[in-house]
């Protein structure tokens, strides 16, 4: 949609998953045995959700949805809403990973933001700068889901061994195989953007922008 309306609603939905995924892991984070573990998982599901919501992207295009409104609202919810709210239940976790005792938490909680918020402002102008105008944005996706797929299976296989069961391995290997299958597999958003363009124009309403 128009820049602004696109933006506002994409930042919303974006803090919105944060916002979420972090009031949810409050209740049950400081249960975790191990929460590097948990880290490693975040990371795997991040990964795949990341992926998949290529084939949201393409299922809503395809969609027959006349109302501008919810045109841009389904794509919003369905491809930046789930990886952030992953997003937010990741960051209290490392928090968790990080924190060696309580009388260093604060000094802890600031370390992790500040790498947290450094990588963030690094990331954005790496990809929209060098990695979207040299590979595509089709590849950006999967290059930065498989490398949080990889980054998952690290810290998993960092996790020591008595904490591991037959399940976490399972599931573990699972989301790693899932991942492939999708990033193997995913359609690119950009071409379903193309035909919608074009279609919009074979019906003569040129003037309306997804």
């Amino acid at each position: 949609g128009p820049s602004i309306y696109a933006f506002t609603l994409m930042l919303g939905v974006y803090l919105s998953g944060i916002a979420i995924g972090s009031i949810g892991i409050s209740r049950v984070i400081d249960r975790f045995k191990e929460p590097l573990l948990a880290f490693g998982i975040l990371e795997l599901i991040l990964s795949f959700l990341g992926v998949i919501g290529l084939f949201w992207f393409q299922s809503v295009a395809e969609m027959a949805i006349d109302s501008y409104s919810l045109r841009m609202l389904l794509p919003t919810l369905l491809v930046v809403l789930p990886p952030t709210i992953i997003l937010g239940l990741i960051f209290p976790t490392v928090t968790k990973c990080y924190t060696m005792s309580i009388d260093r938490a604060g000094s802890s909680i600031s370390h992790v933001y500040t790498l947290n918020t450094i990588g963030s402002i690094f990331g954005s102008l790496a990809v929209g700068f060098w990695l979207m105008p040299a590979i595509g944005s089709m590849a950006t996706i999967c290059l930065l889901a498989g490398i949080n797929g990889i980054l998952g299976l690290v810290i998993i296989f960092m996790v020591p061994k008595r904490s591991m069961s037959y399940a976490t391995y399972g599931l573990s290997g699972g989301l790693a195989l899932a991942i492939l299958l999708s990033i193997s597999v995913a359609p690119d958003p950009s071409d379903e953007v193309v035909e919608y363009q074009i279609s919009r124009l074979a019906q003569g309403n040129p003037y309306e922008i997804y």
